[in-house]
């Protein structure tokens, strides 16, 4: 996963300041998108139980 990592920082570090901003906010709503999700299978497995 580092290698994969460090090729995307290399890929955005030639990106334009507008277009690394982009992209970090894409990570951003991506990352809070994957949360959300965690927390609801999460409480759907004590639900279960």
């Amino acid at each position: 996963m580092p290698k994969l990592r460090n090729q995307a920082l290399d890929v955005i570090s030639h990106l334009t300041e507008q277009e690394q901003e982009h992209i970090a906010a894409l990570i951003l709503q991506e990352v809070g998108t994957l949360r959300q999700k965690q927390e609801l299978e999460k409480q759907a497995g004590f639900a279960q139980t």
